[in-house]
């Protein structure tokens, strides 16, 4: 802590002057503001902060005034619309006669961007670039909440990309994986930007959405079709892009099990995946099956989407 009171303004100039030289270089931001929030004093490393400030620091003082400690961290405006994240410590002290603040100033930016980078890359899938499982589950129970007091239903679609092992093995791994961003980027231009989008497995996607407006899921539907056959007839590929699809939907009026949802929108999949393709089943199941209520299936030539309808 710098506090320069003393009875001379001589001694108080010279140690003012002292402190200067002091600082100057040094690598943290040190500023100084009067109590009524002029700037009295910046060294080299924070003039080059605020030049980067959108309003060049004036925000600083009250900002921290309403901290509730002498220590803040502070999120500000940059030049260029970003934002900069700051740690900010004050003293109290006297400059050059008058009650002032010393501010030291750290730059957390890009620290912050680096843990904001790790923790995007935990959660994301980083081929399809959209959630893995472990940011399924970390963004589902709130999606669905929300829908709770909404009213509304949640909806789990259940897509799975056909043929992905007859893709890798014919066309190489390569060409697999950008089938299965190719299914992202269906995915990602058919449905919401708030829809939940997740790969949940080597070939299975899974979305949540809300249903609120009657004929959502039909219409999600329709233009999932639409979408994969337009990608299919323009692409020139050897393999057509082929999915199939479970469809499970929840109403808002019972306590909702996510996972119970997701796994029977994955039976209802595999159900719709045997009535397109015979013999088709679940890792670890035979083929044998009850009846199947609610289905339909549709298997142009360039296009297989399988569909299945449960309501819990």
């Amino acid at each position: 802590m710098v506090n320069n009171k003393t009875n001379s303004d001589g001694t108080a100039l010279a140690r003012d002057t002292a402190f200067k030289d002091i600082v100057d270089g040094h690598p943290e931001s040190i500023l100084i503001f009067a109590e009524d929030g002029v700037p009295l004093y910046a060294n080299a490393s924070a003039s080059g902060l605020l030049s980067r400030l959108a309003d060049e620091g004036q925000t600083l003082p009250d900002a921290l005034a309403h901290a509730s400690d002498d220590t803040a961290r502070l999120t500000l405006s940059d030049v260029i619309g970003g934002e900069v994240v700051l740690t900010v410590r004050a003293d109290a002290i006297t400059w050059e006669g008058r009650a002032a603040r010393l501010l030291y100033v750290t730059d957390e930016t890009h620290q912050t961007r680096q843990h904001e980078s790790l923790a995007r890359l935990a959660y994301t899938d980083h081929l399809t670039g959209l959630y893995n499982r472990r940011g399924l589950e970390l963004v589902a129970e709130h999606h669905c909440l929300v829908a709770a007091r909404a009213g509304e239903h949640v909806v789990a679609f259940f897509i799975d990309l056909d043929g992905l092992k007859q893709i890798n093995d014919r066309y190489g791994h390569h060409t697999g994986d950008e089938a299965l961003v190719e299914l992202a980027d269906v995915i990602g231009a058919v449905f919401r930007d708030s829809d939940i989008k997740a790969r949940v497995g080597g070939d299975e996607i899974v979305v949540l959405i809300t249903e609120d407006a009657p004929g959502r899921v039909d219409h999600l539907l329709a233009r999932i079709s639409t979408e994969v056959e337009r990608r299919n007839a323009a692409s020139g590929r050897q393999h057509n892009l082929s999915i199939s699809i479970g469809v499970a939907r929840h109403g808002p009026e019972a306590g909702l099990n996510i996972d119970a949802l997701l796994a029977e929108a994955d039976r209802c999949m595999y159900d719709a995946k045997r009535q397109a393709q015979p013999g088709a089943a679940r890792p670890g199941e035979t083929d044998a099956q009850g009846p199947v209520v609610g289905v339909e299936a549709a298997a142009p030539q360039s296009f297989n989407l399988a569909l299945m309808y449960l309501a819990l």
